[in-house]
């Protein structure tokens, strides 16, 4: 895979806030970043938007400075890893936002999360700017469950015929 990024920059809301507040507890909150890339893959252009989250105290957050649509030197990677990053039941890769959990050739549940690494820390690690993906392996399991997404769809379009028929539509 081959990525051409661009800058990193603060996402704002419509009114320009960048602090996420935490509905949990209005001590803590996050910043939203977000970084553009043209994601060549198997002969195919792609757009993808990639974000992550600073995460802090919302006074350590504010001191920050930062201001919607501000440009940070850095990029945004990707860590995929199979030890979790923090509990077992966040961040697990799955196969679209309901299928199954992708593991690798271990049977290893794979964790995937996103990073901000600042420029100065390339500069220095010229790796510490690249993604770590993990192939998985489970191959079979996805396309069982792809193909089962579809028949739901044929039913449904199905059913929408069936209903369209009775009703004169």
């Amino acid at each position: 895979m081959q990525n051409q990024t661009s800058t990193v920059y603060v996402a704002g809301d419509d009114m320009g806030n960048i602090i996420t507040v935490s509905q949990n507890n209005s001590d803590y909150g996050w910043i939203t970043l977000k970084q553009d890339a043209l994601d060549l893959t198997n002969g195919w252009a792609n757009r993808k938007t990639r974000s992550t989250i600073i995460m802090g105290l919302v006074e350590t957050l504010e001191d920050l400075s930062f201001a919607a649509g501000e440009i940070l030197p850095g990029t945004i990677v990707v860590r995929e890893q199979t030890e979790p990053f923090s509990t077992p039941d966040r961040d697990v890769k799955r196969a679209g936002a309901e299928g199954p959990v992708l593991k690798d050739a271990d049977g290893n549940t794979i964790y995937r999360k996103t990073f901000f690494v600042n420029q100065a820390a390339i500069d220095a690690n010229p790796s510490a700017g690249e993604d770590i993906m993990i192939s998985h392996a489970n191959a079979e399991e996805v396309r069982e469950y792809n193909a089962s997404q579809r028949n739901l769809t044929k039913v449904s379009a199905d059913q929408t015929a069936e209903l369209a028929d009775s009703f004169d539509l």
